[in-house]
């Protein structure tokens, strides 16, 4: 059984817009879309019976909405950690 899958691919400003959030995101919001996108992009490339984790794992490289997404060989993403701060009741990232 094939499984056609279409998706539109979001530039990370669309993704804002299509949030309703403007530039905030919410830390769960992000994590979940990148996981959809991960999940989506994998099964539109696999080959054959491949399956989605060995998929991913052949890929490793994909986009992210705040910044690209990598997997090593164990599975494992390599994100950027940033650490903010409320200033004035806004979170203010620090260097």
């Amino acid at each position: 059984m094939e499984f056609e899958l279409e998706r539109k691919i979001l530039s990370s400003a669309d993704r804002r817009t299509d949030l309703g959030l403007g530039n905030h995101h919410p830390f769960s919001s992000v994590i979940a879309c990148d996981a959809a996108n991960v999940v989506l992009d994998a099964l539109a490339r696999r080959q054959g019976q491949q399956g989605v984790k060995e998929t991913v794992l052949t890929m490793r490289h994909f986009e992210g909405v705040q910044e690209p997404i990598i997997f090593n060989e164990f599975g494992d993403m390599k994100r950027g950690l940033f650490v903010a701060v409320v200033r004035d009741g806004q979170f203010v990232a620090t260097q």
